[in-house]
């Protein structure tokens, strides 16, 4: 046996599957897939900020509201002690 007898020879890879589209064809569709994944994604953008101008405005109305409770507490407390000097 010689060298090279006992190498086997690679075959060739198999050809590509043949595709229904040229790849003048396929271009189009792959800028319009591209297009909807952009316009996908300026959507969950724009979404995602209301929802943190939503969250933002809780949070506002929220800490004012503790602030006006925090306040009518201390209101009271100051009422009560007070009464309690005039008692």
């Amino acid at each position: 046996m010689t060298a090279s007898s006992s190498q086997e020879e690679i075959p060739p890879p198999p050809p590509p599957p043949p595709s229904s589209q040229t790849p003048t064809q396929q271009t189009p569709d792959i800028i319009r897939d591209l297009e909807k994944q952009r316009d996908k994604l300026e959507f969950h953008v724009k979404d995602y900020k209301r929802q943190k101008e939503e969250y933002q405005t809780t949070q506002t109305i929220f800490n004012q509201t503790q602030r006006n409770k925090e306040e009518t507490y201390l209101d009271d407390i100051l009422q009560l002690q007070a009464k309690i000097k005039d008692l």
